[in-house]
């Protein structure tokens, strides 16, 4: 069985409730979900993996994850739900199914720092209570829909999203130093809409082009050229969703100065043109 949107979330694109969890059999759905244990125990099943889950424990399941709920063992629990399109959280986030996905977003930069595993479909435990916090004040704000609520729901969500990485972040509990792809990935971030060359770049870090461009390559597996493409092409991604700008104003404020290799950048690595790509977008939200 799988739930629908049209189903389950409104026009706003996001839906939080509170709610005692009965049984409920195998389904999957078109957004992603966020749960949080109030109180009680539940035994969950999420990918063909069942766990015990209790008051406190707190978990992401991706677009498409088969899940269930049984209360055979532990009886009910309480929990807050909250469902949300991938455009709740940017509108250029037009095909996104998986949690890595959003972690990458231009909202929520975390650097390159590598993950113990993919967070989604982790249990995790709110030992501090900080999770369980924003999930209360979420609630309230989402019931009573005032003035800008869904600006604030996002930067909670985004909260929570981070706090999550955290935890799936490889740690050995001293403070992770800046690589050299970090120093040249945080220079691409800030300045992507500049002349950048990877000669530059080099230089100012003070590396040869040769030796810069190998650690790049080596630390991240993608080359300096790409990621310079990959952020540019995001950057445009966001404008064409949250802007009214033309295709021409936006291709030159991420950088690019030709329309046809603007153009054809963005149709091999979407699909589609800019001009198309938008149109999906409105027709979608």
């Amino acid at each position: 069985m799988k739930l629908s949107k049209q189903k389950v979330i409104k026009e706003e694109n996001i839906s939080i409730r509170f709610m005692q969890q009965k049984d409920i059999s195998m389904h999957s759905h078109e957004f992603f979900e966020f749960v949080y244990v109030v109180s009680g125990s539940i035994l969950h099943t999420l990918n063909g993996k069942t766990r015990r889950i209790d008051k406190g424990d707190y978990f992401f399941i991706d677009i498409g994850d088969e899940h269930c709920y049984s209360t055979k063992k532990y009886g009910d629990a309480n929990i807050i739900n909250c469902l949300f399109m991938p455009s709740f959280v940017d509108g250029s986030m037009l095909g996104v199914t998986k949690f890595p996905s959003l972690m990458s977003n231009y909202l929520i930069k975390l650097g390159n720092a590598p993950l113990e595993c993919t967070p989604s479909g982790v249990i995790y435990r709110d030992d501090d209570g900080s999770v369980g916090k924003i999930y209360e004040k979420m609630l309230p704000e989402y019931n009573e829909k005032k003035d800008g609520y869904e600006e604030i729901l996002r930067c909670y969500l985004i909260e929570i999203i981070i706090l999550t990485v955290r935890k799936a972040i490889k740690s050995n509990g001293t403070a992770r130093e800046k690589s050299l792809s970090d120093k040249a990935f945080e220079y691409i971030d800030k300045h992507y809409a500049e002349d950048i060359s990877l000669y530059k770049l080099a230089k100012m870090l003070n590396y040869s082009v040769p030796y810069l461009s190998k650690n790049i390559k080596t630390e991240t597996g993608e080359n300096f050229v790409n990621h310079l493409q990959k952020v540019r092409l995001e950057h445009s991604c966001r404008l064409l969703a949250n802007t009214d700008k033309s295709v021409y104003e936006i291709m030159c404020s991420v950088g690019y100065r030709d329309v046809k290799f603007f153009n054809l950048l963005f149709k091999k690595n979407f699909s589609t043109t800019p001009s198309e790509y938008r149109k999906r977008l409105k027709n979608t939200l």
